[in-house]
């Protein structure tokens, strides 16, 4: 907050002083670093929220490593950035505050390796959902979808079936047409 109020305060100071430095410090934005976003618990200890996912986080086995490395969530960013969008206290970009308005059927599906969902985070998810037509289903597969272990399906492939299959139950018509297309 304090980056953001001094980027104000030189917009108003260059609006009476026209010098090119107050206009340069209204603009910057400077680049924030910021440390421990891969701090869960659930990372290190398999037994809370267990689910099939391997020890470690997305960035590595090691995250008391990783929270301090260049590679992370919301590693970099600005101060209006980071108060917009990861900001527990500012953020409006809040799934369980944001998902009671969605009124549609809707699908949820969670991967049971995941190590950035956790099955109570799906569970609140799916619970938030306004809409009384909501399915929750679980398929083997890791972050962004890939296998759970070497020669099962990707968790990508299964989430596509069970995609097919929900809609296909809500929506025949539009199924047939979109098979007879294909």
């Amino acid at each position: 907050r304090t980056l953001i109020a001094e980027s104000a305060a030189a917009a108003r100071e260059f609006e009476e002083s026209h010098r090119t430095r107050d206009k340069r410090s209204s603009l910057v934005s400077p680049i924030m670093t910021i440390y421990r976003t891969d701090a869960d618990l659930r990372t290190v200890d398999l037994s809370l929220d267990p689910n099939d996912r391997p020890y470690g986080s997305l960035y590595g086995r090691r995250p008391d490593h990783s929270n301090y490395g260049l590679a992370g969530f919301a590693r970099l960013c600005t101060a209006e950035s980071w108060l917009s969008t990861w900001s527990a206290n500012t953020s409006r970009a809040d799934f369980l505050r944001c998902a009671p308005s969605v009124s549609v059927p809707t699908l949820l599906i969670e991967l049971t390796g995941d190590q950035a969902c956790f099955p109570a985070d799906a569970r609140a998810m799916h619970d938030a959902f306004g809409t009384e037509d909501k399915t929750h289903v679980s398929v083997p597969g890791r972050h962004f979808g890939t296998p759970l272990k070497k020669g099962m399906p990707s968790g990508a492939a299964l989430a596509a079936a069970e995609i097919e299959q929900w809609h296909a139950a809500r929506f025949p018509a539009h199924s047939d047409a979109l098979a007879a297309a294909n």
